[in-house]
């Protein structure tokens, strides 16, 4: 009796295990593509872009333990509802999908108040101190999403 319940726990362990591995995240998604006009980088939007319609800075959790601050611009180098992570530290698996959390978070957020967001990833880039004008040297990156409107979900 006792071998088949340790044999069942196996297989069901096995099973979680298989289900996990095969239906996790393989890393960062695909860039889409930007839209024609003024190509969208780190270096200039921490330059050009100094208006943000909304930023929070959310300070650093026990795991992956880095501060981001999100940052939401209405509008930003002729591109409307651009929303930018940004986090000390490298571009990490871990810290990456920490981040998209976060975007998830705030866009679970806003739906709250009735606007419907899908987010679009333009790219991640390194920002250099020369980029941010900090006198830190410390390595930072970048997330630059574009917002597209989506229709409202509709609650069952």
């Amino acid at each position: 009796m006792k071998n088949k319940m340790r044999a069942d726990i196996r297989y069901l362990i096995l099973l979680s295990l298989t289900t996990i591995a095969c239906t996790g995240t393989t890393g960062a998604p695909t860039p889409i593509q930007q839209d024609q006009g003024v190509e969208i980088t780190a270096k200039k939007i921490v330059t050009e872009c100094s208006n943000p319609h909304k930023m929070y800075g959310l300070p650093p959790q026990p795991i992956p333990g880095i501060p981001v601050m999100l940052i939401r611009h209405a509008e930003c180098l002729g591109h409307p509802n651009i929303l930018v992570a940004w986090w000390p530290g490298p571009n990490s698996r871990v810290n990456f999908l920490y981040v998209e959390m976060i975007v998830a978070h705030y866009l679970e957020h806003l739906s709250t108040s009735g606007e419907y967001f899908k987010p679009g990833l333009l790219k991640v880039e390194k920002v250099t101190s020369e980029d941010s004008k900090e006198t830190d040297s410390k390595e930072s990156h970048m997330a630059i999403y574009k917002l597209e409107h989506a229709a409202q979900k509709e609650k069952k």
